[in-house]
């Protein structure tokens, strides 16, 4: 398994976007709490989170409503990710010759 690679599917919307390691994910903002359980879910549904808490839009979606569809549609993409993969790549392979 290479870093950066989905690994497991969402809680919150079901699709298989969770990634390794785990810090390349979202702590949901539903585990906001002293004694809660961290929860970590795909970067999409975590942007989602975040801007229905921005715009106060009756905050996040409990975890007992999971899955559910993005309020957001989110052009983001992490392109520092996907650029440093494809540099690693391009040494990686400089360096073998």
């Amino acid at each position: 398994m290479s870093r950066g690679e989905n690994v497991a599917d969402c809680p919150r919307c079901g699709e298989f976007s969770i990634r390794e390691p785990e810090v390349l994910n979202a702590l949901s903002r539903t585990t906001r709490g002293v004694d809660d359980i961290p929860v970590y879910v795909c970067s999409a549904c975590g942007s989602d989170e975040g801007m229905l808490e921005y715009f106060n839009i009756d905050g996040c979606q409990p975890q007992s409503e999971w899955p559910v569809k993005r309020e957001f549609s989110t052009e983001f993409q992490n392109r520092y990710w996907e650029d440093k993969t494809r540099l690693d790549k391009i040494r990686d392979a400089v360096q073998g010759s």
